[in-house]
């Protein structure tokens, strides 16, 4: 798993919770599992964590990444608590909230929040082995990478992120949101369909459009091969 963010902190460690899959990173190891059949209630993630010695040392900053589905985005501050659960539930009418709680994660400076579901399982696994835990999703790091980068560089781009079941893409305009998504894949021809697809929808130059890229080595190299401006960074 890369790691979460692009100063790493020498005691940090970074958590991934997935229904297709487990990962974590340190600064001494890093190791990911890849699951055949779907973890719905993040069972087998919780089996595997207690079991993995390197993130049981003591680390100065935990953070646990939920890298799920069911998020959305909002303008910061235009609605409480409950108002977020009704439009979850408009959004996901399959969503049960008996069974998970909606958590909200800011993005720093655009007036941006992420609204996500947490599996309650999950959340009494953290809380009760990871009390000082912060818990992200996926989407976010990726999102903010790509507003706060775009606003700098006055230009549009795009950022994804490979997780073990899923790739995750944002388009940024000098500074403003394009377009956030999640899409799920399961091998690396999925993975350049959506990025080919995207450039394509969106009318983006494959020659002059940069396309940050957090994946695999063998990801990566392969979207090299199609996108001019292709970079590898962690996220």
């Amino acid at each position: 798993m890369q790691e979460t963010g692009n100063n790493i902190n020498t005691q940090s460690l970074s958590i991934r919770f997935s229904a297709g899959g487990f990962s974590f990173f340190s600064n001494e190891s890093s190791k990911e599992f890849k699951f055949s059949h779907s973890d719905d209630s993040f069972a087998r993630c919780r089996a595997i964590c207690l079991c993995e010695a390197e993130i049981w040392k003591d680390y100065k900053s935990v953070t646990a990444e939920i890298d799920d589905e069911v998020s959305s985005l909002f303008p910061s501050g235009l609605f409480g608590n409950e108002d977020c659960e009704r439009i979850m539930r408009f959004n996901y009418p399959s969503l049960d909230l008996n069974r998970f709680y909606i958590s909200q994660q800011y993005i720093d400076g655009f007036d941006i929040t992420n609204i996500f579901a947490v599996n309650k399982e999950l959340e009494a696994f953290l809380k009760e082995y990871f009390p000082y835990a912060t818990i992200t999703h996926t989407s976010s790091a990726i999102i903010e990478n790509a507003l706060k980068s775009s606003r700098k560089e006055g230009i549009t781009e795009v950022w994804a992120k490979e997780t073990t079941a899923a790739l995750y893409v944002a388009v940024a305009e000098n500074g403003s949101l394009i377009l956030s998504n999640r899409y799920s894949v399961s091998n690396k021809n999925d993975i350049l369909y959506y990025i080919g697809a995207l450039y394509a929808n969106l009318k983006l130059s494959q020659q002059s459009t940069p396309l940050f890229i957090c994946g695999e080595d063998s990801t990566v190299k392969l979207l090299r091969e199609r996108v001019a401006k292709c970079q590898s960074v962690s996220i």
